[in-house]
């Protein structure tokens, strides 16, 4: 869970944080909902990297 956590509050947008948060919790409720609450603490709230950007610098 630690490392999910870590890569989640690597400059992930906050779209991004939101699916993965579904996704997690799609597989399991508990383990999703300890990932948001481990990121959202980790990031201290709301992500702030931007959502497009990342995408569109690594297309080339």
């Amino acid at each position: 869970m630690g490392n999910v956590v870590g890569h989640l509050c690597d400059g992930v947008s906050e779209k991004v944080l939101v699916r993965a948060s579904e996704y997690w919790r799609n597989i399991d409720a508990a383990i999703g909902q300890k990932i948001e609450d481990g990121v959202r603490e980790k990031l201290g709230g709301k992500s702030d990297a931007p959502g497009m950007a990342s995408a569109k610098s690594i297309q080339g």
